[in-house]
């Protein structure tokens, strides 16, 4: 069995890796956070000393990092990927990263005899724990069928197209979450506010045409009226998603009459110090400006 090279065991990096020794993988891990590594080491995992060790031992190497530059320092930095990195190797970045950086990172790994597919992830911690992430790969056919089985240990592999083509479509995919998240909330506190049941209005939305994945998903919005803010996906994880898909827009010279307003919601929550929290906490920015706070039926507020 091949060692697969995994760095990067944050809240998704974490779940995904152990999903893969579960499912009978050996890995050999890297994180510039040494506390998660003993827990790896526990699990039988490899622990490598830096990117380079990990590309050292590993003919398949995964990243799932914050954002494009951390990916480009774990790639091209000292003791980086490239200094270990062996023909034939290929690496999977999986993170949310920028297709403006994807070109110089597969120049630069095959100039070493290596090749390079971009896989990013959608469905959060609690789909990586069990395997059903929806996996966006770009890259060559013949070798993204050859990680295909590997990459399927975490979820549903779609190859949505050429080198560059996972980060397009996962940042655009966040663009109309984050678009339909927001207008739900607006909607819901409206109509909350003027008397209509917060239940009774999702449930006639989930059977009229303004259904979406945000309407549908009980996730969302049972927990924000128990005002269950756990973080699963950070509002600084969808402010550097939206910005990834603004520079897409613009490269593709497309209009963002909206899609420019929800990137700057997004700023502003940020920019306020919401950014640690999940991005479901930002309908509370709403709810303030409204002067009005969800709640559920047996418990609503009296319209102000």
């Amino acid at each position: 069995m091949q060692t697969v090279g995994f760095i990067g065991l944050g809240n998704m990096g974490k779940r995904m890796a152990e999903r893969l020794i579960r499912t009978g993988q050996q890995l050999r891990v890297y994180d510039i956070n040494t506390s998660v590594l003993k827990s790896f080491q526990d699990l039988g995992a490899e622990i490598a000393a830096s990117p380079s060790d990990v590309a050292a031992g590993c003919s398949v190497i995964i990243t799932m990092l914050p954002n494009a530059a951390i990916v480009e320092e774990v790639v091209l930095g000292h003791q980086g990927i490239i200094d270990g990195v062996k023909p034939g190797t290929i690496y999977i970045d999986m993170s949310s990263s920028s297709p403006a950086v994807v070109q110089k990172l597969a120049d630069r790994l095959g100039g070493k005899g290596a090749s390079m597919i971009d896989a990013p992830v959608s469905g959060g911690v609690l789909r990586a724990a069990d395997g059903t992430l929806s996996i966006m790969a770009g890259g060559d056919d013949e070798r993204i069928a050859s990680v295909k089985p590997l990459l399927g240990l975490l979820g549903d592999v779609v190859h949505v197209g050429q080198l560059g083509s996972g980060y397009i479509v996962k940042s655009l995919n966040n663009l109309l979450l984050a678009t339909n998240f927001l207008a739900l909330c607006e909607v819901l506190i409206s109509g909350s506010k003027l008397g209509v049941e917060t239940e009774t209005l999702l449930k006639v939305i989930n059977n009229s045409s303004g259904k979406s994945y945000v309407s549908e998903r009980s996730i969302f919005f049972p927990r924000i009226m128990e005002r269950n803010f756990e973080v699963v996906y950070t509002n600084d994880l969808m402010y550097k998603d939206l910005g990834i898909a603004m520079e897409i827009t613009k490269m593709a010279k497309v209009p963002t009459f909206l899609g420019s307003n929800v990137h700057h919601f997004w700023e502003f929550v940020v920019g306020q110090g919401g950014g640690p929290a999940d991005f479901t906490s930002t309908i509370q920015f709403i709810e303030q400006w409204a002067k009005y706070e969800l709640k559920k039926a047996d418990d609503a507020s009296e319209p102000t």
